[in-house]
């Protein structure tokens, strides 16, 4: 295994105005979760196509995960696909702690993957929005969703 130049999680984004598959993308991502990196303490890739999204995570090394190398391998098309690849700072191994996060609000799937470590970062958070997990992304996710919800009230949501 290389050393990651990073010490924290790796993202893949693409949004695009028609749906377009990430396979090539994903693969190479994929092996930084354990042959080109040191981020193998799981992962996730979503498709979101503007309302509903599908979101797989698996807590294996993406690199070892046949969850991962089917995703690889058959394109799914989306406007905007968002995938991770973890190295824990906080919380273990578990499929709780594996990005994207996906929520419903407003009528709508909303996805969150986060890189980085935000130490201490302990909000008040309401009934709507709790996190699953321990990690501090998945606390920063409800903590903005919150935000949004008082910001915008129970109607509709941002364009």
């Amino acid at each position: 295994m290389l050393p990651s130049m990073h010490g924290m999680c790796e993202l893949f984004a693409l949004n695009a105005n028609v749906p377009v598959a990430a396979t090539f993308s994903f693969r190479g991502l994929a092996a930084r979760g354990g042959l080109a990196g040191d981020h193998v303490d799981g992962f996730g890739m979503a498709f979101h196509d503007g309302v509903g999204c599908r979101v797989f995570v698996d807590e294996a090394p993406a690199s070892r995960s046949p969850l991962a190398a089917f995703l690889g391998l058959h394109p799914m098309r989306a406007p905007t696909v968002l995938a991770h690849v973890r190295k824990a700072t906080q919380g273990g191994v578990s499929l709780a702690y594996c990005h994207p996060f996906r929520r419903e609000w407003a009528g709508r799937s909303w996805l969150f993957a986060h890189n980085g470590d935000l130490k201490s970062f302990d909000p008040a958070l309401g009934e709507h929005f709790r996190p699953v997990g321990q990690t501090d992304s998945e606390r920063a996710f409800c903590w903005l969703l919150q935000r949004l919800q008082q910001h915008f009230g129970g109607g509709a949501a941002p364009a």
